[in-house]
């Protein structure tokens, strides 16, 4: 995997992009509680900067909210997966061919 002893780069480069949007997506997911009430003090106070006077009470509320959101996001989506009863299956190297592994 990677680089190292003239390796194929390309599992690595996927890996890394597949972990920069899990980080992206808990982020923007934590950020909607704040994007909402951002914008229910833009409107309730007819001030588009009345979003950025923000004091400790709701900045605390806020972070618990996202936190509890992206949980949350994450059981429903794991609950939503595919079950796989066979379990994973290994690469087997058979009649001189590599088979591939994976979820059967």
């Amino acid at each position: 995997m990677g680089c190292d002893s003239g390796s194929d780069p390309r599992p690595l480069r996927k890996a890394q992009q597949l972990m920069w949007r899990i980080w992206l997506d808990g982020l923007l997911i934590f950020l909607v509680p704040f994007a909402l009430f951002a914008g229910w003090r833009m409107i309730a106070e007819r001030d588009p900067k009345a979003a950025l006077r923000m004091t400790r009470g709701p900045l605390a509320w806020l972070s618990l909210a996202g936190v509890l959101l992206v949980i949350a996001v994450m059981v429903f989506v794991e609950l939503g997966r595919t079950n796989h009863p066979e379990g994973y299956q290994r690469a087997i190297w058979k009649d001189g061919k590599l088979t591939d592994g994976g979820y059967k």
